[in-house]
């Protein structure tokens, strides 16, 4: 049982890895192509990162309060429903990042939690090679 699922685990952590590099590859495609400014595209990484770094101060909170399994599902759960919104509405500029601030920000609550998981889901001899899988698809 263990083993399956940390292979769930890191199933759905590399599908989310990889749906969050599509979507920033195509918000960035969509900008250039209506604005041609370097510096605006140059706000999208600068908006993840303050945002991930913001949200690392609020997760031993979250830890303290809840489980584990439930951070990560409610993370990956509100991470779908604000990026649904760039399907649903037209935003101005702001309005799109806020909500990559937004989806950094609970994305910034997955990586921790995860690791703090992994030690329960994996013995101790096979917590490297895991540790290796789990970083190499972040």
């Amino acid at each position: 049982m263990k083993n399956r699922s940390v292979i769930f685990l890191w199933f759905g952590q590399s599908q989310a890895n990889l749906a969050d590099v599509l979507y920033i590859v195509a918000l960035i495609s969509i900008l250039y192509a209506q604005n041609s400014s370097p510096v605006l595209l140059s706000c999208i990484p600068f908006t993840i990162t303050t945002a991930k770094f913001l949200s690392s101060f609020t997760v031993p909170f979250l830890i303290d309060r809840y489980r584990a399994k439930r951070i990560l599902v409610v993370s990956q759960l509100l991470k779908t429903s604000v990026l649904s919104m760039f399907f649903l509405w037209h935003m101005s500029l702001i309005s799109m990042l806020c909500c990559v601030a937004l989806i950094a920000f609970f994305d910034g609550w997955a990586a921790p939690v995860q690791s703090s998981m992994l030690p329960h889901l994996v013995d101790k001899e096979k917590l490297l090679k895991w540790n290796s899988m789990f970083n190499v698809t972040d």
